[in-house]
């Protein structure tokens, strides 16, 4: 018997259709992502109720959505996660040769 557990939840149902499944938009990720930022702004879980999270708040809020996306099977994972960081992401690829884990792939 857990006399300190909370007789409360909270249920969130998000409404979003034809994201294709590795659209590698990283919706999926950025969306869980804003919806546990808030949540935890909503229940005291950060600094502050508004502006920019700290960066251990950022990795908190990283950490869940990956798990989340893991849990639901949605496809999204850690190289998704970095919408929450402010900032351009310049990502730079080079074709794979022998030897590369996606060679051949």
């Amino acid at each position: 018997d857990n006399n300190n557990a909370c007789p409360y939840g909270l249920e969130l149902t998000t409404n979003v259709h034809n994201i294709p499944k590795g659209s590698r938009l990283a919706v999926s990720t950025n969306l869980l992502g804003s919806i546990i930022a808030v949540s935890m702004r909503a229940t005291s879980q950060t600094s502050t109720l508004t502006g920019d999270l700290l960066e251990p708040e950022r990795r908190l809020v990283a950490a869940r959505a990956i798990l989340g996306e893991w849990l639901g099977g949605s496809g999204g994972g850690w190289q998704d996660s970095g919408g929450l960081w402010p900032g351009l992401k310049l990502i730079h690829g080079v074709t794979s040769k022998e030897g590369d884990p996606e060679w051949g792939v």
